[in-house]
């Protein structure tokens, strides 16, 4: 039986704080390893790069943070990666996570669907609240401007925590690991070729 560390209610910024806390710096980690992956990809591939829309360029960073994520928490204890149509952290069933690229009011960038909706809405999974560890992007992806897990109540950002930056050190190690992923080039050219050739249709 799970020992819950709150009984009922949604779940304020200071309470999230606390539950977050220990994995703040691993959700980071993850987010800022995804984007050097995704820098590796522009020096791989400079020409479709050039080509690829923002959406697109999103995406396959969502892609590499699914992969991130994966590795980074699949052992860890009380927290579960789960896949409902996308990617979600379980923090032991006190709160859900995604991951997405947020507008300049910290709000995630989605395509407005009926699954966006409910989730912005609060109401996606019945009572589980859903927040979005995200990050804002300076133009042409060249860098991450701030990071940030926001939580979403009537399409409103209700709160907001700041993720930690990522010292010298960690950087270091996050570039080499970025480095040694050969595939990482086919596997963006094909989820770019997926989404833009959705695009066109």
């Amino acid at each position: 039986m799970k020992n819950y560390l709150f009984d009922f209610g949604v779940m304020d910024e200071d309470a999230a704080h606390v539950l977050l806390a220990p994995h703040l710096a691993d959700i980071s980690e993850c987010i800022y390893g995804s984007h050097r992956s995704l820098m590796k990809c522009r020096k791989l591939l400079p020409r479709e790069f050039s080509c690829w829309k923002p959406r697109t360029l999103a995406n396959i960073m969502n892609d590499f943070i699914t992969d991130l994520v994966s590795d980074r928490f699949g052992t860890k204890k009380n927290v579960y990666c789960s896949e409902k149509d996308f990617l979600l952290l379980d923090f032991d069933g006190h709160l859900l996570m995604r991951f997405k690229k947020l507008n300049n009011a910290r709000k995630p960038e989605n395509i407005k669907t009926n699954q966006q909706n409910k989730i912005a809405q609060q109401s996606f999974l019945g009572s589980q609240q859903i927040v979005t560890a995200g990050y804002r992007i300076q133009p042409g992806f060249s860098s991450i401007k701030d990071m940030f897990v926001v939580y979403l109540c009537d399409d409103k950002v209700d709160w907001s925590i700041p993720l930690p930056e990522i010292n010298k050190n960690r950087r270091e190690i996050i570039e080499a690991e970025a480095t040694k992923h050969a595939e990482l080039a086919i596997k963006a050219k094909l989820t770019a070729n997926i989404l833009e050739g959705n695009n066109a249709s």
